[in-house]
């Protein structure tokens, strides 16, 4: 079912940019330990299923992690912001830079001094008006800068036509908290966002709401959504498709609530934006063991591809699995179709979790007896 890939695959690592373009995994930067930041730029070729790691020049941009990367015009990639590395001081990042993906070239492109530094943010690229979106994430113009420097619900637009940046001024009544690390995309001039944290301290910083931006009149709407969602749910990403043409996203992974703690998790959650309703496609440990899916990870890439053939895959690569030794290097693929095929979970009322936990309690006991006695 899942396809694993690891030979001369990069440094295992969490927090990084990541782009799919002409049929490869482009990989940027990221965090290798707890101190150490990278700036390295590798590709995973999707059709020969290989990873290299690219000779570049230029202006090199400085080692960082939780940077906002996307996919622009003319075949260039686009970085803003990030977190430096841990020592000797903290840094956080207000700079721009361009990446040609043909000549494997860094170029700064030179902003606004006052532009906001920010890191754990959302980036968006709207390809008709050349323009870059970020959204949330840690967020100052001047001052403090570490992780805890103010979190921030904003969305600031970088025009890259005139290399300005502007601070859209919601219209709406209602607004969303300030948060960091959520779901987000931008769909046919909206950006919706789904969770984030406000927060490292546990669920009390967890979000489970979802919003939708509608940048033509710069108002939010909170979505009222159904169906079985990622329930409070950070440090995971969207990818977009449609489906039997409709369209739709999903999620994989993240920080989450389970049974009123935070855990990681590696189940597929798919939004009908037609019919707002969430499903989850749930996976077992058991499949973990047989290799048959990747292990609960978070802060890492998630991302789809279509082979020579016509068919579209869901890809996943690196990640965080908990503790500061635990980061992940591992590529996985598997076709978008074996997932919307896969059974799908069916919510659980309050009292049948209860009944759940009660029995896998009872369990629990009857081995510890068992053990006991022996």
């Amino acid at each position: 079912m899942w396809k694993s890939y690891s030979k001369n695959s990069p440094q295992p690592r969490s927090a990084f940019g990541h782009i799919v373009y002409n049929n490869k995994l482009y990989v940027f930067g990221g965090l290798l330990s707890r101190e150490d930041c990278d700036n390295s730029m590798y590709t995973f070729d999707l059709a020969t299923k290989k990873w290299e790691k690219l000779e570049v020049t230029g202006d090199v941009p400085k080692e960082r992690s939780l940077p906002g990367i996307i996919l622009g015009n003319d075949d260039k990639l686009y970085c803003y912001g990030g977190f430096g590395d841990y020592q000797p001081v903290y840094e956080m990042f207000n700079d721009l830079y361009c990446f040609d993906l043909k000549k494997n070239k860094w170029t700064q492109i030179e902003l606004p001094e006052k532009s906001p530094k920010m890191f754990a943010h959302n980036t968006m690229f709207d390809s008709e008006n050349n323009l870059i979106y970020t959204y949330g994430g840690h967020c100052v113009t001047e001052g403090m800068e570490t992780f805890a420097s103010p979190l921030c619900s904003e969305i600031h637009c970088i025009n890259l036509n005139d290399n300005t940046v502007t601070k859209i001024k919601p219209k709406s009544e209602k607004n969303p908290k300030v948060r960091m690390s959520a779901s987000a995309c931008l769909i046919d001039g909206h950006i919706y966002v789904y969770g984030g944290g406000t927060g490292y301290t546990g669920l009390e910083d967890t979000l489970d709401d979802m919003w939708k931006f509608e940048i033509e009149s710069s108002k939010w709407e909170k979505i009222e959504f159904t169906g079985d969602s990622p329930r409070k749910n950070r440090a995971s990403n969207f990818v977009s498709f449609n489906w039997d043409s409709k369209p739709k996203l999903m999620s994989f992974g993240g920080i989450y609530e389970k049974r009123g703690e935070i855990a990681i998790n590696n189940d597929f959650y798919i939004y009908d934006l037609q019919d707002s309703v969430w499903e989850k496609v749930g996976l077992t440990m058991k499949d973990i063991r047989k290799n048959k899916a990747p292990y609960p990870r978070y802060s890492h890439a998630s991302f789809l591809f279509t082979d020579e053939e016509e068919q579209i895959w869901f890809g996943l690569y690196g990640g965080w699995a908990g503790r500061w030794d635990s980061f992940l290097g591992d590529t996985k693929l598997i076709p978008l179709k074996t997932i919307m095929d896969m059974e799908r979970v069916v919510m659980k009322t309050e009292k049948e979790k209860e009944e759940e936990i009660e029995e896998e309690l009872k369990e629990m006991k009857k081995k510890k007896t068992k053990k006991e006695k022996k």
